[in-house]
This record gives structure tokens, sequence and C-alpha cells, in this order.
């Protein structure tokens, strides 16, 4: 399998936190377009200044915990464009994103995202590699990025898409993958 879906990762209150603290500062300069081909997307990816809430860093901390523990790790590598090793994400309706591979940030290592979806809505069904993967508000997901294909199909409701991306670089020896 190339990813692992954890149910209920995060509380109600956490969420809504993120997802306020989103919602709060999506149009701010700190959100810019995502950049996927096909995507509307707006996120925190390519901000310098941004300043997270403090719940971020505590579920950062339950991530980092999680990741160690399943590749064997003693210490994290984050991905190193992102903020803090994160991004906060909002979708739009007409929002989609192109068939894609994310880059691979460090020699000798593979791009994992721990996705955690914050809100329901109408389609922006995710695919990897070519399979619908069924994930609801609060689950995480794991999956190597730079490795596997994936995409997602239109929002179509007038729900927002929110989540919060998490970006760690495994090395080669310490995955299933030896590309």
């Amino acid at each position: 399998m190339n990813y692992h879906i954890f149910k209920e990762f995060i509380s109600l209150e956490d969420a809504n936190t993120l997802v306020d603290w989103i919602t709060a500062k999506q149009n701010t300069n700190i959100f810019s377009r995502a950049g996927h081909p096909g995507t509307i997307r707006q996120t925190t990816r390519f901000s310098k200044n941004v300043i997270y809430p403090k719940v971020s860093f505590t579920i950062q901390n339950l991530v980092d915990e999680k990741i160690k523990s399943l590749f064997n790790l003693s210490k994290i590598q984050r991905v190193p464009s992102f903020p803090y090793g994160m991004y906060g994400s909002y979708g739009k309706m007409g929002d989609s994103c192109q068939i894609h591979k994310d880059p691979r940030y460090v020699s000798k290592h593979i791009t994992y995202h721990f996705n955690i979806m914050l809100t329901d809505y109408e389609g922006a069904n995710l695919y990897i590699e070519n399979e619908l993967i069924n994930i609801d508000k609060f689950d995480g997901i794991l999956y190597p990025v730079s490795e596997v294909s994936h995409y997602t199909t239109k929002l179509t409701g007038t729900n927002p898409r929110l989540f919060w991306c998490f970006g760690y670089c495994i090395p080669l020896q310490n995955t299933t993958f030896k590309l």
C-alpha cells in the first residue's frame, strides 16, 4: 500500500482552531496559490513570515512521533521549503489538482506528506496511483508524494476543503522504496 490513513487523528477542538486560523488568514499575504497544475488552492507553503497557531506545533509533535516509529528514525528531517515543515491549505469551489508527483527535497530521501483533513466538503476526491482514497474530516493520511502519482478531482460544493500538511524527508534506507 502506498498510503496509510490515521482515523480521527485530531480532535474537533484542534481542527476548529486550525480552521479558524486558516479562515482568518486565507485572504492575507501569507497565503498564495499552491502552484500545482489545475489548482486554485491557497496555501502558506511559500510564505516566509508566518506565525502558526500553537496547536499546529502540538499536532506536529504527535505526527513526528508516528513518523519516527513507522520509519525507525531517531530524528526528523522536515521538508526544508515549508515554513516550520508544515503548511495550511484552503481550497474553494472549482479547485482541483492535476496528476503529479512532488519533488524529492533532499538527495537520497523520499518526500512524505502527512495531511490532516479539517473540513467536510463535496468532490475534491483524492486519488493516489489512480486509486480513490476515502478520507474523512479529522483523518490524517501519510503517503510518499515524491514517489506516487496523486491528484484531486474538482471541489464541487460550497464548503471549502481545508487541510494541514506536515512534510518529511525520509532516508531511502528507512522506506520501502528503493529507487
